[in-house]
C-alpha cells in the first residue's frame, strides 16, 4: 500500500523496496525503483537542480535488475549514471552521488565477472557522521577488491581498514569498519593460489555475516565465495550447506539459487536440484534470452522428471 500511496513521492516509492529486497521480491523492488527514480527526475527537471535526483534508488533498482538476469539493462542504468554524473562522482553534493556510480559498477561486475574498469578513486568527505565513514571504508573495500580482480594489487588491506576503524571516534563506524576488514580478508583469500588454503580461510570468516541486509548486497557474499570454491573442488555437500546459509540471509538471491542448484545436482540430488533451478526461473523469467546460464536453468528445472 506504501509503494503506491504517493506516486509522485520519490521517497514513499522507494522505501518499500527495503523488504521487497529482504524477502527476493525482484519485481516489485524493480517496480518501486522504477517509479521512484521517474519520479526523481521529474522533481529534479522541475526544480532546475539536475544533481537532485535518486541516485539512491537508481542504485537498488540495479540491484533488482541483476537478480532478474536482465544484464543489458542494468548496464544502461550504469550509462544513465554516467551521463548524469560524469566521469568524477566525487564532486557532486551528497553523499549518495559520491558513492554510487562505485557502488553500481563494483555491483555489475560481481554478478557479470566484468571487472575491467578502474578501481575507484578513494573517497574522503569532510563531514564524519558515521552513515559518511561507511560508505567510505565499503569504498576502500570495492576497490581493493577491484584491483585483485583485475589482477593488481590491491590498494587497501584488511590491517588498513582495521587501522582507520580505531582512529574514528563513533563506535558504531569503528565496527562498520572492522567488518569490512573481514569481508575484505574473506574475499582476498578466496583468490588465494591455495584453493584448499581458501577454502579454509573462508571457514574462518564464516560468522563474519549473521544479519540480513535491509538493501543491495554491496560486497561479495562470504558464504557463496565458499560455496563456489567447494563446488570447483567436487565437494557438493558442503557447497549445498555454503549456499544454504547464504540463501538463509539473502531470500531468493540468484547467485546463490544458481550455486545450490549445482551443489544438489553434484551430490546427486535431481529433485532438491531442479527445485533451485525453478526458483532461480521465477527470478529470471524476463532475463536476457542470452544469458549464459539461462538454458542451464532451464534444462535443471526438468531433473525430477
Amino acid at each position: 500500500m506504501y509503494a503506491r500511496i504517493a506516486p509522485a513521492s520519490d521517497h514513499a516509492l522507494h522505501m518499500p523496496s527495503h523488504i521487497f529486497i529482504q524477502l527476493g521480491l525482484w519485481d516489485v523492488a524493480a517496480s518501486s525503483n522504477e517509479r521512484s527514480w521517474e519520479a526523481s527526475v521529474a522533481e529534479a527537471e522541475k526544480s532546475g537542480v539536475a544533481s537532485s535526483v535518486s541516485w539512491h534508488a537508481l542504485n537498488w533498482l540495479e540491484y533488482a535488475y541483476l537478480q532478474q538476469g536482465r544484464h543489458r539493462a542494468a548496464r544502461a542504468l550504469l550509462d544513465t549514471a554516467l551521463r548524469r554524473m560524469g566521469a568524477r562522482s566525487d564532486t557532486l553534493p551528497g553523499i549518495d552521488p559520491k558513492f554510487s556510480l562505485d557502488e553500481m559498477r563494483f555491483m555489475y561486475a560481481a554478478h557479470t565477472g566484468d571487472w575491467a574498469w578502474d578501481a575507484g578513486t578513494e573517497i574522503r568527505l569532510a563531514e564524519r557522521s558515521t552513515r559518511g565513514v561507511m560508505r567510505e571504508v565499503a569504498q576502500m573495500y570495492r576497490s581493493a577488491v577491484t584491483s585483485q580482480m583485475r589482477g593488481m594489487v590491491a590498494r587497501a588491506v584488511p590491517d588498513r581498514l582495521v587501522a582507520y576503524a580505531d582512529s574514528v571516534a563513533d563506535s558504531q563506524s569503528a565496527r562498520s569498519a572492522k567488518a569490512w576488514g573481514q569481508h575484505l580478508a574473506a574475499t582476498l583469500a578466496a583468490r588465494s593460489a591455495s584453493r584448499s588454503a581458501a577454502i579454509e580461510a573462508l571457514r574462518a570468516h564464516a560468522g563474519i555475516d549473521t544479519a540480513a541486509p535491509n538493501g543491495p548486497t554491496s560486497r561479495l557474499v562470504t558464504a557463496e565465495l565458499l560455496g563456489q570454491l567447494l563446488l570447483a573442488e567436487g565437494r557438493g555437500a558442503e557447497a549445498v550447506t555454503a549456499f544454504e546459509q547464504s540463501l538463509r540471509l539473502h531470500p531468493r538471491r540468484s547467485p546463490a539459487l544458481l550455486g545450490l542448484a549445482r551443489a544438489r545436482k553434484m551430490t546427486g540430488d535431481r529433485a532438491g536440484a531442479a527445485r533451485a533451478y525453478r526458483d532461480l526461473l521465477v527470478n529470471w523469467h524476463t532475463a536476457d534470452t542470452d544469458l549464459p546460464e539461462l538454458a542451464e536453468a532451464k534444462a535443471g528445472a526438468l531433473l525430477a522428471n
